[in-house]
């Protein structure tokens, strides 16, 4: 469990390990459910190396946001590094420019709900929450992959390899007949 005043007097890992507790099977639960919507989405896009990347140090700025915002609130969960692959969703989206409107629109209604939830219900750690997706936000910017090139599949007038001597105007001009004469 993170909390201030341990991490001062030397327990400096609790601000990691408090990311791998929680406060009963429905709190892991909900964070297991998020963690594998978004992370699915953020491992196949941006790649495993930085997948863990933004997930490590959106674990460590949640902590470090915990320790400065709610210094002697006890705090524990992963929903802090789990905001932050939300945070890279957004910044994935904003860099797709209008391709990906959709997505950002969808990221933040989850978002604002989980931050309103979380500034009503007590016990739920938004210094955690924002941290997380500020720092995902701000680390997954830059790494964001290009976009893939896109395919087009039709075919070139121009390229008649397929059928010598025959384009697709000729084609629909003249239609082929098979077999016998």
């Amino acid at each position: 469990m993170e909390y201030g005043p341990a991490v001062d007097h030397g327990e400096w890992w609790r601000i990691v390990t408090a990311a791998f507790l929680h406060g009963g099977v429905l709190h892991i639960l909900f964070n297991m459910i998020a963690l594998a919507q978004v992370g699915t989405v953020i491992e196949l896009t941006f790649g495993g190396a930085r997948m863990l990347t933004l997930y490590a140090v959106s674990l460590l700025v949640a902590g470090l946001s915990v320790l400065v915002f709610n210094y002697a609130i006890p705090t524990l969960g992963a929903s802090g590094a789990v905001f932050g692959l939300f945070g890279a969703l957004l910044a994935l989206g904003l860099r797709r420019g209008p391709a990906g409107r959709i997505l950002v629109r969808q990221c933040l209604g989850i978002i604002v709900i989980n931050l309103v939830y979380g500034f009503a219900a007590t016990g739920i750690s938004n210094a955690a929450h924002l941290g997380g997706l500020v720092a995902g936000f701000l680390i997954g910017f830059p790494l964001v992959p290009p976009a893939p090139a896109r395919r087009v599949y039709a075919i070139d007038p121009n390229d008649s390899r397929a059928y010598p001597g025959d384009t697709i105007e000729h084609r629909a001009e003249t239609p082929r007949q098979d077999g016998p004469e």
